[in-house]
C-alpha cells in the first residue's frame, strides 16, 4: 500500500491534480485496513489464549502486528496455529503453554524470548521444533510429542531444563541447544539411535535412560556437572563417547548387551553403578576415580 501511495503521490503531482484529498482517502483505507486486521488479531486471541497481552498499534515491516505479554499465556487446546498468520508473539515474560494442543503442527510466530518456560508437550502431530523461542530463561519441555522427527529450531539458549523424553520418533538429537543451564532430558525415545548433537554442557544432569536403539555415547556432552543416566538401554554396547568427568554419579544398569565398561569416565564424584549389565565381561575400563560406591554383580 505505501508503494502505491508513492505511485499516485508523483503521478497526482505530474498531472497538476488536487492530490491532498484522494491521498487523505489513501490514507485512511490503509488505516481502516489496519483496523480490520487488529480486529481480527483481537478475537483470534480472546478465542484462543488466556492471558493478557499487549498488541502493537501498527504492523511491523513484515506487514504483521507484534504481541507480547507480561503474565502466563496459555492456549486452547484445540488451536491449530499459533497466530493463524495474523500476528506474532515477540516476548512473553512469564510461562507460554501451548500443551495438549494435538492438531498443532508448527511453532511458526511463537514467542521469540520467553521469561519463564515453553511448554509444547503432548502435541502429537507437532514434527518439528522449527519456530521455536530464541531463548527460554528457565525451561522448554517438549516431551510426549510422538510425532517430533527432529529438535532442529529448538532454542538456542535454555536457562534450566529441556525436556524431549517420550518421542518416540525422535532418532537425533541434531539441532539441540549447545548449552542447557541445568538437565537435558531425552529418556524413552525408542528410536533414538544416536546422541550426536547433544548439548556440549550440560549444567546439571543428562539422561538418556530407556532408550532401546541406542549402541554408543558417543555425541554426549563432555562434561556434566551432576548425574549422567543411560540405564536401562538394552541395546547399548560400548561406553565410548561417555563424559570424561561426572560430577555425580553415573548410572549405566541394566545395559544387557553392555560388554565393556571401556569408554567409561574416569572420574565420577558419586556412585558408578553398572549392576545387572548380564553381558559384562570384565570390569576393565571402569572409572580410576569413584567419589563413593561402585555397584555391580
Amino acid at each position: 500500500m505505501k508503494d502505491l501511495k508513492t505511485l499516485l503521490e508523483g503521478s497526482l503531482s505530474s498531472n497538476k491534480l488536487n492530490e491532498s484529498s484522494l491521498l487523505d482517502d489513501i490514507d485512511g483505507t490503509i488505516e481502516d485496513g489496519d483496523g480490520l486486521i487488529y480486529n481480527k488479531v483481537e478475537k483470534y486471541l480472546k478465542d484462543n489464549y488466556k492471558g493478557r497481552w499487549t498488541i502493537s498499534d501498527k504492523p511491523n515491516k513484515d506487514g504483521l502486528f507484534e504481541v507480547s505479554s507480561k503474565s502466563d499465556i496459555d492456549a486452547n487446546t484445540k488451536i491449530t496455529s499459533l497466530t493463524n498468520g495474523l500476528f506474532i508473539w515477540t516476548e512473553v515474560e512469564k510461562d507460554f503453554n501451548c500443551c495438549f494442543c494435538h492438531s498443532l503442527k508448527s511453532l511458526d510466530g511463537a514467542p521469540k524470548k520467553v521469561g519463564k518456560d515453553f511448554n509444547c508437550y503432548y502435541c502429537s502431530s507437532l514434527k518439528s521444533l522449527d519456530g521455536s523461542p530464541n531463548e527460554v530463561i528457565e525451561n522448554f519441555d517438549c516431551s510426549n510429542c510422538t510425532s517430533l522427527e527432529s529438535l532442529k529450531g529448538s532454542p538456542n539458549k535454555v536457562g534450566k531444563n529441556f525436556i524431549c523424553c517420550f518421542c518416540h520418533s525422535l532418532e537425533s538429537l541434531d539441532g539441540a541447544p549447545n548449552k542447557v543451564g541445568r538437565d537435558f532430558d531425552c529418556n524413552y525415545c525408542s528410536l533414538l539411535k544416536s546422541l550426536k548433537g547433544a548439548p556440549k554442557e550440560v549444567g546439571r544432569s543428562f539422561d538418556c535412560s530407556n532408550c532401546g536403539e541406542l549402541k554408543t555415547l558417543e555425541g554426549a556432552p563432555n562434561k556434566v556437572v551432576e548425574t549422567f543416566y543411560c540405564r536401562s538401554c538394552f541395546s547399548l554396547e560400548s561406553l565410548k563417547g561417555a563424559p570424561k568427568e561426572v560430577g555425580g554419579g553415573f548410572y549405566c544398569f541394566n545395559c544387557t548387551s553392555l560388554e565393556s565398561l571401556k569408554g567409561a569416565p574416569k572420574k565420577v564424584g558419586k556412585n558408578f553403578d553398572c549392576r545387572s549389565c548380564t553381558s559384562l565381561e570384565s570390569l576393565d575400563g571402569a572409572p580410576k576415580e569413584i567419589g563413593e560406591k561402585f555397584i555391580y554383580n
